[in-house]
């Protein structure tokens, strides 16, 4: 006879029915003579009455011996660590117990309370472990939150759903040490998946991938197109072995928006796994009327959960309603902007804040994990930043932080924000990408390695965005004051800062590589035109508007009646991603477009004058050399460097003090600016990024040179 398998749960009371289900259908599968020992792990909301009445509706022939209840003593104060991580569920983290809990035990079986066995797991609980120390199924997006923890791009992240632990390879003596590193230090700042994630940091030398039928994960795989879409993207998974799986699970895993007992069903019904819930649940006490009702529910097909839900009543589309938000908004700014302040700001004092709730009206896919804002958890020192919805979520709220002046939040977004900036209840953030911040450009294209997609470079200003000429943030303020003056060394610092930018050609987004398209190359003098995306905040608070560029290209043109007039497609309209203010202009005459997708530094050695309206492509020219002229009112326009046609129409705070090249750059690149290493979760130096972002593309260069067919 084998010896018993033993298998965990982590519970709360509320799961204790599901984990029947799930207890119901390992029993079910038992050769006989084969036996299995459950210990349910909890943190104490689990008392005696609820044990009888779990071991009174578990199936017929299961021995309350069977049946081991443990509460877990928090000496590590997961409750009080998950509160301050994006799942703050204690339960989610009793995994880590493991090793402690079961001194004696060479090897268990972990499963969670939302799945059911579909055959015998003895062929899973046998398999070989030589050398590893846990087992699993890849996480359907494992290869991704791999990535989102500085992992390399074929690390193994497993879904925590099933795990087949091999105790005797675990550390024990040091595992609350490493656990406490992970768990206190900056990679819970990217954290993402509750224990999983420390798990995979932890064992990530010896962790091994299983057969995808022991942890289908259902939600995943109902549909067609998505099997398409994450196997082989993002996870190393075919999607020929997802499908077989999904044909012929060894365990069924209903993952979040796929539960059989909940009332908003999956996207697409697999009615087979579906039933398959349902007849492990007959098998136990817990099935009632309403188990039976979620269980005779009927549902289209291909019907979407969110459209079984009354849908919220939409904003009216009238020009009133656009209206307010943008008086709302400039309200929001004004408020903070007009509030006075002990001190100036300084970044260092989101390091003496840490583990705050903040609130951002973005998205949770935008500034968490693989989005595009994904460092905003190291930026701001919390892994506590929630969506922004009604007001009820002002609650516990310590500050708020918006990414890009957005003209799309909905209306009560705007309300909540202005009634706590005008209480004074919270401290404000406005973070933009900087100046120096990444490889790629905005891109959907996810088989792309997550480092060289991500933002690694930050602006932050505690009084409004540093692009916007209506209202002085503090970067602004710091730029009229004294405080702005440079001793010799930091003007030197900049100055090897400055030359180094323009040796390595180093902009925002440096994927394109260094060639030098045909148009430069021919012999006659030339001016740049510099055009950007349709709408673009810089501009809309830059003080330019379409006719600028209108009259922009106009004055190049009669300003230099010998030269060509080359006019510059930004990287989004040449990638497609939105249109530009010279999209309908035809090459003729003196003016020629150039739409080839070309690094900034390329073309200046080629033109002897730079025109703009906000862009950045104006500053990084001042570094190379090029007179500027400037159609807007950018952040580095107004100090006596540019050759300004618009003029900022503030009554008060105008830009008339003259600075040095250094003193603006050591403002934009240096005192309100964060950066990151692209290679571990730490902060850097902006000397240190610059070496960093070479190394970085040189690499994408690189893969990017594999990839082409």
């Amino acid at each position: 006879m084998p010896e018993s398998m033993h298998i965990v749960f982590t519970l709360t009371r509320d799961y204790l029915p599901y984990a029947a289900v799930t207890l119901a259908s390992v029993r079910h599968h038992l050769r006989e003579g084969d036996e299995a020992v459950f210990h349910i792990l909890h943190g104490g909301d689990i008392g005696p009455a609820d044990e009888a009445e779990f071991l009174g509706k578990l199936p017929s022939g299961t021995a309350a011996n069977q049946v081991r209840f443990t509460r877990v003593e928090d000496h590590f104060d997961v409750a009080g660590r998950a509160r301050y991580l994006p799942i703050r569920t204690p339960a989610a983290y009793y995994r880590l117990y493991i090793p402690e809990l079961f001194p004696h035990l060479d090897r268990l079986l972990y499963l969670d309370a939302d799945l059911v066995a579909c055959r015998d797991l003895r062929e899973l609980y046998d398999l070989d472990m030589t050398g590893v120390a846990l087992a699993g199924v890849e996480d359907y997006y494992g290869k991704t939150l791999a990535q989102c923890l500085f992992l390399l791009e074929d690390a193994v992240y497993l879904n925590g759903g099933v795990l087949l632990w091999n105790l005797r390879e675990i550390d024990r003596a040091n595992w609350w040490e490493r656990v406490d590193f992970f768990l206190s230090g900056n990679h819970k700042y990217v954290m993402n998946g509750s224990d999983q994630d420390v798990l995979a940091l932890l064992l990530q030398e010896k962790m091994k991938r299983l057969d995808p039928c022991w942890n289908v994960q259902v939600r995943e795989l109902e549909d067609r197109r998505n099997i398409t879409a994450v196997c082989g993207v993002h996870n190393s998974m075919t999607p020929e072995n997802c499908r077989r799986a999904f044909r012929t699970p060894g365990i069924a895993h209903y993952v979040e928006g796929s539960k059989p007992w909940s009332a908003t069903p999956p996207a697409s019904h697999p009615d087979p796994l579906r039933k398959r819930w349902f007849f492990y649940a007959k098998m136990t006490g817990y099935y009632g009327e309403a188990w039976k009702a979620y269980e005779t529910q009927k549902f289209p097909a291909r019907q979407r959960a969110s459209q079984l839900a009354a849908w919220p009543v939409s904003e009216p589309a009238f020009p009133w309603n656009e209206a307010v938000k943008a008086a709302l908004k400039n309200n929001l700014l004004r408020q903070l902007n007009e509030q006075e302040r002990e001190k100036e700001f300084s970044l260092d004092e989101l390091a003496t804040k840490p583990d705050r709730r903040l609130l951002s009206p973005h998205p949770r896919e935008v500034i968490r994990g693989a989005g595009p804002l994904g460092l905003f958890g190291l930026l701001f020192h919390t892994a506590c930043i929630d969506a922004l919805r009604q007001p009820d979520d002002l609650d516990g709220a310590e500050g708020f932080v918006q990414h890009v002046f957005r003209d799309n939040w909905k209306l009560e977004e705007h309300v909540c924000l202005n009634a706590a900036a005008i209480e004074g209840r919270l401290d404000g953030y406005f973070a933009e990408i900087a100046f120096l911040t990444s490889v790629l450009h905005v891109t959907d294209d996810f088989t792309i390695p997550l480092k060289y997609r991500r933002a690694y470079g930050f602006i932050v200003d505690d009084r409004g965005f540093y692009f916007d000429a209506f209202l002085p943030g503090s970067l602004e303020r710091y730029l009229h004051s004294e405080s702005s003056a440079l001793d010799a060394q930091e003007a030197a610092r900049c100055r090897a800062a400055m030359r180094y930018i323009v040796e390595n050609k180093l902009t925002k987004y440096n994927f394109p590589t260094l060639h030098t398209p045909a148009l430069l190359r021919e012999p006659d003098r030339k001016v740049l035109v510099v055009d950007q995306s349709y709408g673009d905040a810089s501009i809309t608070r830059g003080l330019a508007e379409p006719h600028s560029f209108a009259a922009m290209l106009e004055a190049a043109v009669r300003e230099n009646p010998e030269a060509t007039v080359i006019v510059k497609t930004h990287p989004d309209t040449a990638t497609g991603l939105s249109a530009g203010y010279y999209d309908t202009l035809s090459e003729g005459g003196r003016i020629r477009k150039l739409t080839e997708v070309v690094n900034p530094h390329v073309i200046f050695p080629y033109v002897d004058k730079v025109y703009v309206c906000t862009s950045q492509l104006g500053f990084e020219a001042l570094m190379a050399g090029k007179p500027v002229v400037t159609f807007g009112m950018p952040i580095y326009a107004g100090w006596g460097l540019t050759d300004d046609r618009a003029h900022c129409p503030r009554q008060t705070r105008k830009r008339t003090r003259k600075l040095s090249l250094e003193e603006l750059f050591y403002g934009l690149y240096i005192r309100f600016c964060a950066y990151f290493n692209p290679y571990a979760p730490e902060p850097c130096t902006l000397e240190e990024f610059m070496a960093h972002l070479v190394r970085l593309r040189a690499e994408y260069w690189d893969f990017a040179a594999r990839r082409k067919p």
